[in-house]
């Protein structure tokens, strides 16, 4: 059995692979996992990493891989309090560099799901299945991943109007 330390790494790595297989470009895993910060660039605020060529990526990517934290029942009844503690520091790393949060999660066993503030979920325009929940701070929406990867090319995400605050 893995330990979680790297459990979260091979999430992370296999984030990174998704993107880079969607994009054409090669996105890689933060160094430390996260907790590096080089001043003045944003690329390494989250856990993955853009390419240093693509410029106007809008988004703060956190990976998330853990056990315990989560099942559906407790996104509709609003007591997913992990899930609720990532998207909160998904949301101020995203904040602190001027950048749209996006939370990557899963656990064993499961798809790989993402979470965006209602407002980018509009923005995007994407048509897929999604749950929305308004039992938190702000209105979010909660798709599969793979369906976010299929729906929107990178050209047309890069296109967006993200408006911040």
């Amino acid at each position: 059995m893995k330990n979680p330390k790297q459990k979260g790494n091979d999430h992370e790595l296999k984030v990174a692979k998704l993107l880079t297989e969607w994009s054409g470009q090669k996105f890689h895993r933060t160094p430390a996992s996260g907790a590096l910060h080089w001043p003045n660039d944003k690329r390494v605020v989250s856990d993955i990493v853009p390419p240093q060529t693509l410029e106007g990526w809008p988004f703060s990517v956190e990976c998330k891989k853990v056990e315990t934290s989560w099942e559906f029942n407790t996104f509709i009844e609003g007591t997913s309090q992990t899930l609720k503690e990532h998207w909160k520091q998904c949301c101020e790393d995203a904040k602190r560099e001027e950048m749209v949060p996006l939370l990557v999660f899963t656990k064993n066993y499961r798809d790989i799901y993402m979470m965006v503030d209602m407002k980018t979920f509009d923005v995007l325009g994407v048509q897929a299945d999604h749950l929305e929940l308004k039992t938190w701070e702000n209105h979010v929406v909660i798709m599969k991943f793979s369906d976010f990867l299929k729906e929107i090319s990178l050209d047309e995400l890069l296109k967006k109007d993200f408006k911040l605050g």
